[in-house]
């Protein structure tokens, strides 16, 4: 039904075609071809669009397993080696996001349904990796689709007809009681029409997604920001000249500006002229300035033969974006910031990662040239002195957050810093000279009465004290640096 329906259409478009080109040809004549052929045009692009929405996701490869074993690399997996009628091998591989209707096991006749649109390896046997799997039985048919509000599959050749003995489970086998459109379904049935969509009372539905659907997922975002361009000039900032003021011209010609300080990992030495990628914390908040600033956490050149990420990655060593995971292998060199080799675990780190081929996974996975670790394990944030612009101070103990984030008192800071600090006992309002404002609990940063600006963290008081996130001084203060390193927190003026 689904092959007679894709060739009466195409056998229409055809003919739609050849009719419009006739009539383009007639009113050239009359000095209207031109239009004529944009209706063509317009007419041409909406056929395609209805017939890539009518492409199915997911479908199945039936054969006979031929073969149960582990997935290299990860014993949670398995692969699965069927037979097809045309004596054609497939690998499945079948992770605990598969769903299994039935058991598996060599000799019988599965289904193994996939996601056509997934990013597949380019290799043979084809594998794919299995989204569900289902004996093949003579009184049943499945598919696995997401279904419209009126309850059509996604390549329109379904439609289901619920009725009282449909039954609806979520995939652990409990009743559900949801929405069931624009999930992702397996359903079960036994006859249906020969209308276009069929239609057909299903005997059991099994929600895949019950959670929520695959698109109000949350994307995984890298951790880190990058921007790649050409070095304009390159300017010293900074009490004493030690830090650098970057201008970065982009492809489209607009103009950015890198704080390099002391915690910026420079892989090579900054030119002007050169052209660079540069990585910032993609997290973290940012003035609402125009042309941009970013505090640099890396900067590379840009060279052909390979590819440079800064991302953090996880104990699987997989990134945070989701999309890269690394395989270390004997000529992996992993390095300190200063070039010396690291012993430490990889895990949960920031890393800079140089690299050259992918495969074509989802995630890719890399085995890379050099990895340099950016953060290294220090010494608990408690047990760290102060050292405002170049002087050791005495302060209250810096904390970390439940969210991870440094918490440093602010009156003692600020003062060594040369402000004024002022406090409202009726709002809990402080103010750092005459251009900050800011408030206990509120995540509201003040700065020369321009908007508000959010840093993620609000002002607490603890034991008497006020505390702010470290990056107050840098991104509301206007400090040049502020940092942690083993044995300091150090803010430059």
């Amino acid at each position: 039904m689904k092959k007679t329906f894709k060739k009466t259409l195409v056998s229409s478009l055809s003919v739609a075609l050849l009719s419009m080109s006739a009539a383009g040809m007639v009113s050239a004549a009359n000095g209207a071809s031109t239009t004529s052929v944009k209706v063509a045009k317009l007419i041409h692009s909406e056929a395609i669009k209805q017939e890539e929405a009518h492409i199915q996701q997911f479908i199945a490869i039936s054969g006979i397993i031929q073969e149960i074993s582990d997935y290299v690399g990860n014993e949670n997996k398995k692969l699965v080696t069927m037979k097809s009628a045309d004596d054609s091998i497939t690998n499945f591989v079948v992770s605990d996001t598969t769903y299994m209707m039935d058991e598996l096991l060599v000799g019988t006749e599965m289904m193994a349904f996939f996601d056509q649109k997934a990013p597949a390896l380019l290799i043979y046997p084809p594998q794919y990796n299995a989204v569900m799997m289902a004996a093949v039985k003579e009184e049943r048919t499945v598919v696995v689709d997401r279904f419209s509000s009126d309850l059509v599959n996604a390549s329109n050749t379904l439609k289901l007809i619920l009725s009282e003995d449909t039954n609806i489970i979520a995939a652990d086998g409990t009743a559900y009681e949801g929405e069931i459109a624009d999930r992702l379904l397996a359903v079960t049935y036994t006859v249906s029409t020969r209308s276009i969509p069929a239609q057909t009372n299903p005997v059991q539905i099994i929600v895949l997604d019950k959670e929520q659907a695959v698109e109000e997922k949350t994307e995984a975002k890298a951790a880190f920001g990058e921007v790649r361009g050409t070095i304009k000039s390159i300017n010293p900032k900074g009490k004493n000249n030690e830090l650098q003021f970057v201008e970065v011209q982009l492809a489209d010609e607009s103009t950015v500006y890198l704080n390099v300080s002391e915690q910026t990992f420079v892989d090579e030495k900054l030119e002007v002229g050169a052209e660079i990628t540069a990585f910032y914390n993609a997290e973290g908040p940012m003035l609402a300035i125009y042309p941009p600033q970013y505090n640099a956490a890396a900067i590379a050149l840009v060279k052909e033969e390979r590819n440079i990420l800064v991302d953090r990655f996880d104990n699987t060593l997989k990134n945070a974006a989701n999309d890269l995971v690394l395989k270390i292998g004997e000529d992996s060199k992993v390095l300190t910031t200063e070039g010396k080799a690291y012993e430490g675990s990889l895990k949960n780190q920031k890393l800079f990662v140089e690299y050259g081929i992918t495969t074509r996974s989802l995630p890719a996975q890399t085995t890379p040239i050099r990895i340099v670790v950016l953060e290294e394990e220090a010494a608990p944030i408690e047990k760290k002195t102060f050292n405002v612009d170049g002087k050791a101070i005495a302060a209250p103990a810096a904390f970390l957050n439940e969210d991870g984030v440094v918490m440093v008192p602010i009156r003692e800071i600020v003062e060594a810093l040369g402000y004024e600090i002022g406090w409202d006992d009726e709002t809990s309002g402080i103010t750092v000279g005459k251009a900050i404002s800011l408030q206990v609990g509120k995540d509201a940063y003040v700065f020369a009465k321009m908007a508000p600006v959010e840093l993620g963290t609000a002002p607490v008081i603890v034991d008497g004290n006020t505390f702010v996130p470290l990056h107050f001084f840098t991104d509301i203060a206007q400090a040049s640096d502020a940092y942690v390193n083993n044995t300091e927190v150090v803010i430059k003026k």
